[in-house]
């Protein structure tokens, strides 16, 4: 019961803290306007990589908040697959195949959207199958390496359970001294 009520008062303090602290607006100050500028230079960059500028362009006339939406994904596709290449090169690999299938999916169902020709719009179909059942295929390994990471985490875990069994009383002994402060001179 003590606890609890301690723990309330606690939350009620860092509440009355966090309350009392002013709230400051992002302000646009220097500099703000030239960073913002620089990311969506990095992310075009990024993007220019997997599809035409042209598309991004008419993009960012025709819906600008779609575009912006875009380069933030972008963005941070970049700064994963920045990630993963110095991590898991393999693992980089096969990611960057699926994002490039993935652009090229998408452009060409816009393609077909905007195409009238029924014979222009048989032959994208065509095209966007085949890059759908290498994408399937693609995204399929990735579930692989995605479950023996999992069953590498299972293992360790289970070795973790099998250590903390053995050790039951330690463990419980530890815990139950440092609750009760029976041993206070160990401390440091």
């Amino acid at each position: 019961m003590k606890k609890q009520i301690l723990l309330g008062m606690c939350l009620i303090f860092l509440y009355g803290i966090a309350e009392a602290q002013p709230h400051h607006p992002p302000q646009k100050g220097r500099g703000q306007g030239k960073w913002r500028e620089e990311k969506m230079e990095e992310a075009i960059e990024f993007l220019s990589q997997y599809m035409e500028t042209e598309r991004l362009e008419k993009l960012k006339a025709e819906k600008p908040m779609e575009y912006k939406h875009i380069l933030r994904t972008a963005l941070h596709q970049k700064h994963e697959f920045e990630m993963l290449k110095e991590i898991d090169p393999e693992r980089y690999e096969l990611k960057e195949k699926i994002f490039r299938l993935e652009v090229k999916s998408h452009t060409l169902a816009e393609d077909y959207r905007i195409t009238e020709s029924k014979n222009k719009k048989k032959e994208i179909e065509k095209g966007l199958k085949g890059i759908l059942n290498k994408l399937f295929d693609l995204k399929e390994k990735d579930k692989k390496f995605e479950l023996k990471k999992l069953e590498k985490e299972i293992e360790k875990l289970k070795e973790v359970m099998i250590e903390r069994k053995k050790h039951k009383s330690e463990i419980i002994e530890q815990h139950l001294d440092k609750l009760l402060l029976e041993k206070e001179y160990m401390r440091w």
